[in-house]
């Protein structure tokens, strides 16, 4: 979903998910987003996630940023956010070089 109230920064996402212990908490720092399935390579977004207390009651959940001149969502085969899935990785060792 869209960030509406302002406070994810511009090529940043907020992911709040349930882990192994049962617990929610903000993933932060560098992730891999993409449209799922991916239907191009430059659909593969590399973003900083970052932790908003003020967004702590979003679970299992991904919030992307509002600013920018285009959303991050959009650069994805023009993603519009209605119902889209996105794969997302923390992993390092998946990451694109």
């Amino acid at each position: 979903c869209l960030d509406e109230t302002g406070s994810v920064p511009e090529n940043s996402v907020f992911i709040q998910v349930k882990h192994d212990n049962g617990s929610f908490k903000p993933i932060e720092g560098k992730v891999m987003v993409t449209k799922h399935p991916v239907m191009h390579p430059g659909d593969m977004r590399m973003l900083e996630a970052v932790n908003i207390p003020g967004l702590k009651n979003m679970k299992d959940i991904i919030i992307f940023s509002r600013h920018g001149s285009r959303p991050e969502a959009d650069k994805m085969s023009g993603s519009d956010l209605d119902g889209d899935l996105f794969a997302v990785t923390w992993d390092e060792r998946l990451f694109l070089r």
